[in-house]
């Protein structure tokens, strides 16, 4: 998957779904993280659960290549924090899960949360 989005409409809607990712899921890490998915070459969806409740938000991007990656709600949201709101964010997903996040010349890796068991 590869998509590009400004960085203020990523923010605003990942602090949207974060009232949502926050709460109870830390006893499961996967619901930490947020479903992007394509919607056409315009638009994607992006998804949070907390079991309870499901939160979906629509963004415009510019999508070059669909497809849906997880991605750390928390790690992600602190990121387009520090970066300038009009600033163009460049995702490509990577085989083994996550994503490559570039911005100018700057090449940020996430990947979903893992939790291993003792």
């Amino acid at each position: 998957m590869k998509f590009i989005v400004t960085n203020e409409t990523l923010q605003t809607e990942l602090a949207l779904l974060s009232s949502v990712a926050g709460g109870k899921s830390n006893s499961i890490p996967v619901l930490q993280n947020i479903l992007i998915e394509s919607i056409n070459d315009s638009s994607l969806k992006l998804t949070s659960s907390d079991l309870d409740v499901t939160l979906y938000c629509q963004s415009e991007a510019r999508v070059t290549e669909p497809g849906k990656v997880l991605l750390p709600l928390a790690k992600l949201l602190a990121i387009t924090k520090t970066l300038p709101k009009t600033a163009d964010l460049n995702f490509r997903s990577i085989d083994n899960g996550g994503a490559n996040l570039t911005f100018e010349r700057a090449v940020q890796t996430t990947r979903p949360g893992r939790r291993t068991v003792p």
